[in-house]
């Protein structure tokens, strides 16, 4: 074989690899998401209301374009999915942040019991729900 048609294969090589490469990280899924999910009514009594303050906002960009847009929070550290969903997409430690102090269900410390938590931005109430795949 002479170089050329040597050189000629090993770009295909290449690019078969590079292109194998791209359509797994693509069609892998994310790792997770937090819906922020509108209430067409006030929450009920024995809730909390934790407002989301601009403070929130600009610590966590994802929540700000979630409320904004409707769309849902992405969780996935995929740089496909980080280029896909943009400033959406968080890590998984991002993640827990938003839930530690958002999230709907939790554990109250001084009583030990469950109870339900709402977020209030925009006179909006929504309830906070993530999951992980």
């Amino acid at each position: 074989m002479n170089k050329k048609k040597i050189i000629s294969l090993i770009v295909v090589l290449l690019a078969i690899i590079l292109i194998l490469l791209a359509v797994c990280t693509l069609s892998s899924p994310h790792e997770g998401g937090i819906n922020l999910l509108p209430l067409n009514s006030p929450p009920g009594e024995n809730t909390v209301i934790v407002p989301v303050t601009e403070e929130d906002l600009d610590r966590h960009p994802a929540l700000r374009i979630a409320l904004e847009t409707s769309e849902p929070i992405v969780i996935s550290k995929n740089p496909i999915h980080i280029l896909q969903f943009g400033e959406r997409c968080i890590t998984i430690a991002e993640a827990r942040e938003i839930e530690n102090k958002f999230s709907f269900m939790y554990m109250d410390n001084d009583t030990s019991s469950l109870k339900y938590r709402y977020i209030l931005w925009n006179n909006t109430y929504y309830q906070v729900q993530s999951y992980r795949v």
